[in-house]
């Protein structure tokens, strides 16, 4: 779809909106980004980032990479939801 067969419009409209909407899902998750990937002092504590203890231990579970692919599959959707 976005590579021009939905037509040139799609694909252009995909190259100005796309990484805004990345952007977007990635600032929403980060605090939980920076919980993962700088944890020094952050364990058992709230931390400023609004995460509870008990969601902390399924955090835990969850890469830091599996929470950014899941931003760019959100990202993507919510493109295709602009073509329908």
């Amino acid at each position: 779809m976005f590579d021009g067969h939905a037509g040139p419009d799609a694909a252009l409209m995909t190259s100005k909106l796309l990484h805004k909407h990345i952007v977007d899902k990635l600032k929403s998750r980060i605090q939980v980004l920076k919980a993962k990937l700088c944890p020094e002092g952050s364990e058992n504590t709230d931390n400023g980032s609004g995460i509870e203890l008990e969601k902390q231990a399924l955090l835990n579970t969850i890469s830091a990479d599996s929470i950014i692919v899941g931003a760019v599959e959100e990202s993507f959707i919510a493109m295709v939801g602009l073509f329908h």
